[in-house]
């Protein structure tokens, strides 16, 4: 670990608890690429971006109805992307405070919990989500993982059957993360490769998504990030 990542991990927690966006992103651009290990630069490049997300929801808040359930949001994934998990959870209750049919909300505590691995939890959430939202394809594929986490292989392919009819139109990134899942080494890869020839960028998030660990060891996966 460089010397560097501390200063700059400071820097941008410092910048949430200030509401200090530019002087984040400003501080981030000194630092060249090279002096951060792999994980950080994306790591932080992540951080960087809720940062900018986050300055969106600022810029759209009308000035006397207080803040809004996806500042909270916005907020929560930062908290996340910087490792800080409860702080994370926090953010979104709040945003559910604000508007109890949040399925987002819901959806982004899902996902903190199942980081933590905390399963069982995580899949109550995503049904929380599902309840508001039911048609939303990555909701179903996050309670199929959770229900395949805790041994309900059943519960978990008619959970993915779901994510699958609704993901018919999503990003083939995400369609990919799904087949993957499912086991589906050849269409997984298929689908990567024509996501990563229009966003060549996905290539180092796909290298460490979970979704994609069944992959890694596939002869096909880097030419699949790599596509000619």
């Amino acid at each position: 670990m460089s010397e560097s990542a501390p200063s700059l991990r400071a820097e941008v927690v410092a910048a949430l608890e200030r509401q200090d966006f530019g002087s984040a992103e400003q501080h981030s651009r000194e630092i060249p690429a090279d002096r951060l290990e792999e994980s950080d630069r994306l790591r932080w490049s992540l951080a960087l971006k809720s940062l900018q997300r986050l300055e969106e929801a600022l810029d759209v808040l009308p000035t006397d109805s207080g803040r809004s359930a996806e500042y909270f949001i916005q907020r929560g994934k930062l908290h996340r992307d910087l490792g800080r998990p409860q702080e994370a959870l926090a953010e979104y209750a709040r945003a559910l405070e604000v508007d109890p049919t949040c399925h987002m909300a819901h959806c982004q505590q899902g996902i903190v919990q199942e980081v933590m691995g905390h399963y069982a939890a995580a899949g109550e959430c995503y049904a929380r989500a599902l309840d508001l939202d039911p048609q939303n394809g990555m909701y179903w594929m996050g309670r199929g993982k959770c229900l395949r986490m805790d041994g309900d292989e059943a519960g978990a392919d008619a959970a993915f059957d779901e994510a699958e009819r609704w993901l018919e139109r999503d990003t083939a990134y995400n369609r990919a993360c799904l087949a993957s899942l499912r086991g589906r080494a050849d269409q997984a890869l298929a689908l990567l490769a024509a996501f990563c020839a229009e966003h060549p960028f996905a290539a180092e998030w796909a290298r460490q998504d979970p979704d994609l660990a069944g992959l890694r060891d596939h002869p096909g996966f880097e030419a699949a990030l790599r596509p000619a």
